[in-house]
């Protein structure tokens, strides 16, 4: 069912349509304005002229097609005069009409598990009216745009121009029935939304730089004490802990916290600078899958006037490509070094690996649009531009380094240093399947059986238990020459021997076979034997076939084996499942037994299952290895 853009409130004793026919302010532009006028673009009604004025885009390009102010909402009095909900802007309308899906979702799905509200959890009631939903939750990213670097954009009746001139506006087409303010307010959303695409999910505006919102009413020249904090800023933006010291205090700093009497907690700061600058504030919903996409294609090169309205949008970005599939068209590439002309972008800190992990492109759209479109290009050229904020921004740096560099070293990227740990896992998995493949080796015997690792059996998987190999790791191995890894130009004679961080964890598995032990003591041997002939298996090949990749000493203990493999430590355990079952059908298992066997099912069993859940977590969410490595400095911190 097509949604409706207008609504009028019917008159007593009338329903909506005659309330419109009888209304005189219809009549009056039906018979005034419409008349004297010469132009085809006018309304044809009154109604028609509400939606016109609400809705209209901000481009004044006729070939870019955005719908995205036909959500503007539109309540009419009886007398047509009135609109509202003209204070509403559309990206509420939706944010709302989302939240409205997403409550029925709720509710359709609690009712298909057996009802809303019956079990103990508390269904669906709970999570829509008791369970609370912290504010940094509702989008991804929140950006700080100033208002006082914004051109004063003039109207095509003020500037002399026509709408034919050939002019492309990519916003301010509607400064004049709007004003400059809500023209503004709109055309950052719209050419926002434009140019990131299906990179998000959402765009919000949250204000619309009528000031701070200020606790006890007080205005922004009084002091900090007896002032409130902005509208968006809490503690949870600052990730420091400071000492905290009295209100009344005039040593108190405006970057300390400021403990209010009879507060329960401590009230945070007031941002030390800029205060009284306007400015917006939009949020952002982040498509995981999309917002990593590099390359922008434009229209095709017969299209002139769409070509023209991507390189009104885009600028100097925009550069002519051929791609694979031989099309010749505009495109816009993000992953690109930072250049020296892009001073705002190049002003903040740049993080390793903030494009696949943060939604980095997603800044540089942003960075680029507002300083395209909604900056004065005098002071572009002055290098006084304000630059975009991104709240909670600085927070990575608890975890990923700052990059010093346009191109950093790989070896400070976190995103890299798991790739390459889980690349060597990969090999070192290979290797031990391919050479434990038992073959008839006629020196032996008629009979007998040997892989070129000596092993009886033949390893059938290759397990890893390691954070490093699921992207999880607060900071991941990183490569020693000593231990077979890359030179790098590098003298092994002047390079330390001491290896940083824990062994990477994996466990092998071997092949059914009926001879296992049926013992406790021997499996323990057995499995100690197993890893024994790994180890001198290894040794024989590195001498024979020369096996650059494994250097560096191999250890053997009861339990497990380290070894040395492309500049990673590894540590192999053997996951025995005939321990498993031998353990659980004892019929009076002693204390030690039973702590044993669920020592072996945490880490084997629990442990190999912790990590496929989150291997997969960070697969959907790409995101989740930041949050992970957070918390787990976090945790460390205050353990």
């Amino acid at each position: 069912r097509k949604r409706r853009g207008s609504f009028v409130i019917p008159a007593d004793g009338k329903n909506e349509s005659q309330t419109v026919a009888h209304c005189p302010q219809a009549r009056h532009y039906c018979g005034d304005i419409r008349s004297s006028s010469n132009d085809d673009n006018v309304p044809m009604t009154l109604l028609d002229c509400y939606k016109q004025c609400f809705t209209t885009a901000s481009s004044s390009s006729s070939s870019i097609p955005n719908d995205y102010h036909s959500d503007s909402p539109i309540l009419l009095d009886p007398t047509m005069t009135i609109n509202y909900l003209a204070r509403l802007s559309p990206s509420f309308v939706r944010e709302s009409r989302a939240e409205a899906y997403a409550a029925l979702r709720c509710i359709h799905g609690q009712e298909r598990d057996g009802g809303m509200g019956s079990s103990g959890s508390g269904g669906a009631f709970r999570m829509l009216f008791l369970e609370t939903n912290r504010f940094w939750t509702r989008y991804d990213a929140y950006v700080r745009i100033p208002l006082n670097v914004v051109p004063k954009m003039m109207s095509q009746r003020s500037s002399g121009k026509k709408k034919n001139d050939g002019d492309v506006r990519v916003w301010g087409r509607d400064v004049e029935d709007l004003g400059y303010d809500e023209s503004v307010c709109r055309g950052v959303v719209e050419v926002l939304n434009r140019a990131l695409g299906d990179r998000i999910t959402a765009v919000r505006l949250f204000t619309s730089g009528n000031g701070d919102i200020r606790k006890d009413g007080t205005s922004s020249n009084q002091s900090v004490e007896n002032t409130g904090t902005k509208a968006l800023e809490d503690s949870d933006q600052c990730y420091a802990v400071p000492i905290r010291g009295s209100g009344s205090s005039p040593s108190t700093s405006a970057s300390a916290f400021v403990a209010k009497p009879g507060g329960r907690s401590p009230e945070p700061p007031v941002h030390p600078l800029n205060q009284d600058e306007p400015c917006l504030v939009v949020g952002l919903r982040i498509d995981p899958n999309a917002s990593r996409r590099v390359v922008d294609r434009g229209p095709p090169a017969e299209d002139l006037e769409g070509s023209n309205a991507f390189v009104s949008l885009w600028g100097d970005h925009a550069q002519l490509r051929r791609f694979q599939d031989g099309a010749i068209v505009r495109a816009v590439v993000w992953n690109l070094p930072v250049s020296p002309k892009n001073s705002v972008v190049e002003s903040m800190p740049q993080f390793a690996s903030m494009d696949r992990s943060m939604g980095g492109i997603v800044e540089k759209v942003v960075q680029h649009i507002v300083k395209l479109h909604f900056t004065e290009s005098k002071l572009i050229k002055k290098g006084k531009a304000k630059q975009v904020s991104f709240e909670l921004r600085s927070m990575v740096g608890l975890v990923d380094g700052v990059s010093s560099s346009p191109k950093p070293s790989p070896l400070s990227d976190s995103f890299t240093l798991h790739k390459n740990v889980m690349s060597a896992f990969d090999s070192l998995a290979e290797f031990l399947r391919q050479n434990s493949i038992t073959m008839i080796d006629h020196s032996l015997g008629a009979d007998k059986k040997a892989s070129k690792l000596g092993l009886p059996l033949k390893i059938d998987e290759v397990e890893p238990l390691s954070p490093s190999l699921r992207y999880s790791s607060l900071f991941p191995p990183v490569p020693h020459p000593l231990l077979g890894g890359t030179d790098q130009g590098t003298d092994k004679r002047k390079v330390s021997g001491a290896v940083e961080g824990s062994p990477v964890l994996v466990q092998i598995r071997f092949e059914g076979s009926s001879k296992w032990p049926s013992s406790l003591n021997a499996m323990g041997a057995a499995k100690c034997a197993m890893l024994i002939q790994l180890a001198e298996g290894i040794e024989k090949m590195k001498q024979s076939e020369n096996l650059d990749e494994f250097d560096g000493p191999i250890d053997v203990t009861p339990t497990y084996l380290d070894v040395g493999y492309r500049g990673y430590s590894w540590r192999v355990i053997v996951r025995a499942d005939q321990e498993l079952r031998m353990l659980k059908n004892l019929s009076n298992p002693t204390g030690e037994a039973k702590s044993l066997r669920l020592s072996l099912i945490n880490r084997h069993v629990r442990g190999s299952m912790h990590h496929s859940l989150i291997h997969a977590v960070h697969t959907r969410h790409p995101s989740s290895s930041l949050v992970s490595r957070l918390a787990h400095r976090w945790v460390s911190a205050h353990m």
